[in-house]
């Protein structure tokens, strides 16, 4: 395949909802998998409450300091908090965005390895993915032959029980030989899915 995929959670959690059926198509971003986020947005809901107030009390410091009604240090603070605040709320936003396994990219995705109500891990397969619009050829040359092959050279391969033809692009040359096999790993790209 062109690309391909066995797609995990990066968090620990409940698998809430299957989006996706076996075997189907997908797009790049298309949602898949949602886990469970219960307890994230709650925390959310509390950090955007404390980052409200601490918002408020860093206007009133904004207004009070030049009129040196306050001390430096306590305008610092406040600005701190709020600081501190803020970027928890983005720390947790991404948490919350984690719990949303999306495509990576367009393709077909395989079968499925778990069902609504799982508790998943990042070691848990989830689904395969793979794009095959295309598909990429590995092949080693001969070392002799190795002057005469260049990047986007076109090149004829067979696959073994199908007699039809097929043609590809040369889209990569390893830069060293192996030692041991005296060959040149190539890579190409066919075309056809």
């Amino acid at each position: 395949a062109n690309e391909s995929v066995t797609l995990v959670s990066e968090l620990s959690r409940r698998l809430v909802k299957v989006h996706v059926a076996e075997g189907s198509e997908v797009a790049a971003g298309d949602l898949l998998f949602k886990l469970d986020d219960s307890d994230l947005v709650a925390e959310l809901g509390e950090i955007d409450a404390r980052l409200e107030l601490a918002e408020s009390v860093k206007q009133r410091v904004a207004n009070l300091l030049p009129r040196k009604a306050i001390s430096q240090q306590e305008a610092d603070s406040s600005i701190a908090a709020f600081d501190i605040l803020n970027a928890g709320r983005n720390t947790k936003a991404v948490q919350i965005s984690k719990t949303e396994i999306r495509a990576p990219f367009a393709g077909r995705v395989g079968v499925r390895q778990v069902s609504e109500g799982t508790f998943v891990t990042p070691e848990t397969p989830l689904i395969t993915l793979q794009d095959i619009s295309r598909i990429k050829v590995d092949f080693p040359l001969p070392e002799r032959y190795s002057g005469e092959v260049r990047t986007g050279q076109k090149f004829t391969f067979t696959v073994a029980g199908n007699g039809q033809v097929f043609e590809g692009v040369v889209t990569v040359l390893e830069p060293a030989i192996d030692a041991e096999t005296r060959s040149l790993l190539v890579h190409g790209t066919c075309a056809a899915p």
